[in-house]
């Protein structure tokens, strides 16, 4: 049995709706024994109404901000008994005391400026980490000189925007880094990946979900189970292709079929979505639900029979890593019927737990769909065996194991 391990959890922005599945890595961690810091690069909100939840209640006082003005106290006599602090705990690590020469660093000696500016360029090694995970690429190039100084494993997770955003030149100081390994939610990420210059180990571990929390709930009436109900969630942006969920819908009611879809999502094309749904005449039959907690996005999935996800590839390159989504929508035992772009195939079983369409092939999302409505039993039979792949797959606890598996055998510590 691998013993306990101190780990840095590295993000952005702490905490952030849209990332839950770094939160149930890192409660799973916890859960084994770990102890597990959580390092925020950019913005550290302990007011967030996040915290008061269950979910988040117990990691406020893990997380910390990571910046050179973070690691700062902001009174003279703080600093004075922090540095001190640190100082005996540390100073055989790293020769803080240097910095106290008033003859080198003058106003930044008696100021502590200079130690602090040390201890966060040493952060990582100070602090004694066994391993240093980091989500999403550009956090890593924030922390380029923490990453060099450090001699043990560097473990950095791309999971979307990140491998795509930015070039190979931008992620230039870290290609050679040798003690770094990578993780990616798809193969279609880790091309990408190699596409800007990472020759390092890539590990396939795709983002989780709990399954006990994404799961169906038999309480609806037989006249809503008789109902068909389509549903999209998703950010309102091109990629994710809301206007094309509009126009399926547009198609089936021109083929006769009574179809109602609810649209979960904010963002850009908003506007768009609502003048485009006027324009057709088809506020009967698409609601605008705006954003929901993942409370509510359960109860709107426990309440749907198929799930529509039109994704594309827009006018940036930029498309679906992985869609996250599809495995909720899976586990909540909708059948889904998505495009086949990016690295959304290796997120279903097509033909099993649900249908790969061509992208922006409306016709075939619509046969696919009426397909589907046409067939109840089959229907059923999607969703079930979609669950079971996503519990298989998907679950927050078999991906916990496989990170730990990659933290103990593959990252030397």
């Amino acid at each position: 049995m691998n013993s306990p391990k101190k780990i840095a959890i590295v993000v952005g922005v702490f905490p952030s709706v849209s990332e839950a599945f770094i939160v149930n890595q890192i409660e799973y961690l916890i859960s084994k024994g770990h102890k597990v810091d959580i390092l925020a690069t950019r913005k550290l909100d302990k007011a967030n109404s996040l915290f008061s939840s269950e979910k988040y209640k117990d990691l406020i006082e893990r997380a910390n901000l990571l910046s050179n003005e973070g690691v700062i106290p902001n009174s003279k006599a703080a600093r004075f008994v922090k540095a001190i602090k640190l100082f005996l705990k540390f100073k055989l690590t790293i020769n803080l005391f240097k910095t106290f020469n008033i003859f080198k660093y003058r106003n930044e000696a008696l100021s502590f400026k200079a130690f602090y500016r040390l201890y966060y360029q040493h952060f990582f090694t100070i602090n004694n980490y066994d391993i240093v995970h980091i989500h999403f690429g550009d956090n890593a190039i924030h922390l380029k000189n923490q990453i060099k100084n450090f001699d043990k494993k560097i473990l950095l997770s791309f999971h979307g925007y990140d491998a795509h955003k930015f070039d190979a030149e931008f992620y230039k100081p870290l290609v050679d880094v040798e003690n770094i390994e990578i993780t990616v939610n798809t193969n279609y990420t880790s091309s990408k990946v190699r596409q800007l210059g990472f020759r390092h180990k890539i590990h396939v571990l795709p983002v989780g979900l709990d399954t006990k929390f994404f799961k169906p709930i038999d309480n609806q009436s037989s006249e809503e189970k008789d109902s068909i109900k389509l549903l999209f969630v998703g950010r309102l942006v091109e990629f994710k292709a809301p206007l094309i969920a509009i126009s399926i819908v547009e198609e089936l009611i021109k083929q006769g079929v009574l179809a109602e879809m609810n649209i979960i999502g904010n963002g850009p094309l908003i506007d768009k979505c609502k003048s485009v749904i006027t324009e057709k005449n088809l506020k009967n039959h698409i609601n605008l639900l705006g954003s929901k907690s993942q409370e509510e996005i359960v109860e709107m999935m426990n309440m749907s029979t198929i799930f529509v996800y039109p994704g594309i590839v827009d006018q940036t390159g930029r498309c679906e890593n992985q869609g996250l989504v599809l495995q909720e929508a899976q586990a909540m035992q909708l059948p889904i019927v998505t495009s086949n772009v990016g690295g959304i195939a290796d997120g279903l079983i097509d033909n099993k737990t649900g249908f790969l369409v061509a992208e922006k092939d409306i016709y075939e999302f619509v046969s696919k769909i009426i397909w589907l409505i046409d067939n109840p039993k089959e229907r059923k039979a999607m969703g079930e065996a979609g669950r079971e792949f996503v519990k298989a797959n998907y679950d927050s606890a078999i991906l916990g194991k496989k990170l730990l598996s990659i933290y103990n055998n593959s990252v030397c510590i």
